[in-house]
C-alpha cells in the first residue's frame, strides 16, 4: 500500500504554519558571466594556430562547436588551463561599473569575486567561502577572499548563528541577507561590455551577459539554468 501511494503521489507538500521573516533567509548568490569569455586583445582566435589555446578556448566559449571543428580534443587538461582562463577572461573592473546593495553604492569588486563555472570564469556575489562548500582535497582555482577570523556563517541546517549579532559593527556574519522586500533593498549592478573584445569564433552572434541565482551553499550550473541579459537594457 505504501509503495502504491508513493507511485500515485510521489510528492508531499506541507505548509509551514509559522511565518519566516525575510531577514532570516540569506540573499541568493548571484553569478554573472559575460558572453565575451575570451578577450580578443589577449588571444585572437581567428589568427592563432595554437591547438592548445584553441581547445582551452572551446571549453569556455558559448559556441564551442565553432572552435572544436578546428582542433582535436586533448587527452589531459592540467592546471595551466586555469592560468589561461585568468589571462583571457574579463575581470571585475572590466565588466562592472556601479553596484548598489541595501540602497547604498558599493565597490563592485568588494562584492563580487571570480568563480570557475561550466561557462568559464564568472563573478559571484554572496556565496559561502569555498572552504565551507568543498573538501580540502578539492582544487579551487580562484580561492575566496580572505575573511575576518571572527566571521560567522549561516548554514542550511542551523540558519544564522545565535545569538543574532547582525547589525553590530564588530560582527561579520555571512552570507548577506535582505533587510526589507523590494528591489531598492536588493542588488543592482551596472554592467559593461567592450564590443572590441567580441570574437565570432567564440561567441557567434551572442552578446550581453548570463545571470544565475542559487543558494549561497551551491555553485551555479549555467548549462541547467540561467537568465540572459541583453546590452543597453535594464532588467
Amino acid at each position: 500500500d505504501v509503495w502504491q501511494f508513493w507511485m500515485d503521489a510521489p510528492f508531499l507538500i506541507a505548509f509551514d504554519s509559522h511565518m519566516t521573516p525575510i531577514w532570516a533567509v540569506p540573499f541568493p548568490a548571484v553569478t554573472i558571466c559575460t558572453y565575451f569569455t575570451v578577450k580578443r586583445s589577449v588571444v585572437d582566435l581567428a589568427a592563432t594556430n595554437n591547438k592548445t589555446v584553441l581547445f582551452y578556448a572551446s571549453l569556455m566559449c558559448p559556441r564551442p562547436e565553432l572552435l572544436r571543428a578546428k582542433v582535436p580534443e586533448l587527452e589531459y587538461i592540467g592546471n595551466e588551463f586555469y592560468d589561461f582562463v585568468k589571462q583571457v577572461s574579463p575581470n571585475c573592473s572590466e565588466m562592472m561599473k556601479r553596484c548598489f546593495f541595501w540602497n547604498e553604492e558599493v565597490d563592485c569588486c568588494s562584492l563580487f569575486e571570480p568563480v570557475m563555472t561550466d561557462s568559464g570564469m564568472c563573478l559571484i556575489f554572496n556565496n559561502l567561502p569555498f572552504s565551507k562548500i568543498f573538501t580540502n582535497n578539492t582544487y579551487v582555482p580562484f580561492p575566496s577572499n580572505t575573511l575576518p577570523s571572527n566571521a560567522r556563517f549561516w548554514s542550511i541546517e542551523e540558519g544564522y548563528p545565535q545569538p543574532d549579532l547582525r547589525g553590530h559593527n564588530d560582527s561579520f556574519i555571512y552570507p548577506r541577507w535582505a533587510q526589507l522586500a523590494g528591489s531598492i533593498f536588493g542588488l543592482s549592478v551596472e554592467l559593461f561590455q567592450n564590443i572590441s573584445e567580441w570574437q565570432s569564433l567564440c561567441t557567434g552572434a551572442f552578446s550581453g551577459f548570463r545571470v544565475s541565482l542559487s543558494s549561497p551553499a551551491d555553485l551555479p550550473l549555467f548549462s541547467q539554468m540561467n537568465y540572459r541579459l541583453s546590452v543597453n537594457r535594464e532588467t
